[in-house]
């Protein structure tokens, strides 16, 4: 495993709590996502939950980050989002809560994103969207003083942000995890579903500050 840069994980962790988000535009992201997508690789298989240990539990300043913010932590949702218009929060705005969880997103080449700077810290009038996320009139970040920050991931890239955090993906799709702490997870989330056939690879991933949210069936 790469070494850690402790400098860089304490500057992400502070960007994290103050902006809700951090992001890095990085080619070798941005294959790895082109990679699953090319070989039709799902997520609940062997090489499907590799890509999330190899990119997320075995990369050592994601993990830094992680264990800062969460004492367990636990893989509860992982799926491609894809571009939609409006700005969007995974989680109702709650500006009094500590971190609850987090996605972290890999995004694919040409990926084009608007985050709401700091305002997972607002209250925000929202609306449940038809996607089951937490849409916001563009107005009122407007008018809260909230900062639109464009990236462009023009070679793929990656980003963690606060799920209170508003979006609107512009252009291109991720390939999305998200983690909870593990009350969170344990009480409010649907469990992934998984082939049993999959049980032990789950069980190897799994450790004492980490684990997975998932329920298993019989069959492919």
């Amino acid at each position: 495993m790469a070494a850690i840069d402790s400098a860089l994980c304490l500057s992400s962790k502070d960007e994290l709590d103050s902006d809700g988000f951090i992001y890095k535009v990085d080619a070798e992201a941005g294959h790895r996502v082109e990679e699953m997508e090319v070989n039709s690789i799902p997520f609940a298989s062997e090489a499907g939950l590799q890509f999330y240990k190899l990119n997320v539990l075995d990369d050592p300043n994601k993990r830094q980050i992680l264990n800062s913010c969460f004492q367990w932590f636990g893989l509860g949702l992982y799926r491609t989002f894809g571009a939609m218009p409006g700005d969007y929060a995974f989680r109702q705005s709650d500006p009094s809560s500590k971190t609850e969880s987090l996605l972290i997103q890999f995004w694919k080449k040409g990926s084009r994103v608007t985050f709401w700077k700091g305002s997972h810290l607002e209250q925000v009038p929202t609306i449940k969207g038809e996607n089951n996320l937490w849409r916001a009139p563009r107005v009122a970040l407007a008018k809260i003083g909230l900062e639109p920050v464009e990236i462009y991931f023009e070679y793929g890239g990656f980003s963690i942000r606060d799920t209170r955090l508003f979006v609107e993906v512009l252009a291109g799709s991720a390939i999305t995890c998200a983690v909870a702490a593990e009350d969170v997870l344990r009480k409010w989330w649907t469990p992934m579903k998984l082939p049993r056939s999959l049980q032990r690879v789950v069980s190897d991933m799994e450790g004492p500050t980490f684990g997975m949210n998932v329920t298993y069936f019989d069959g492919e």
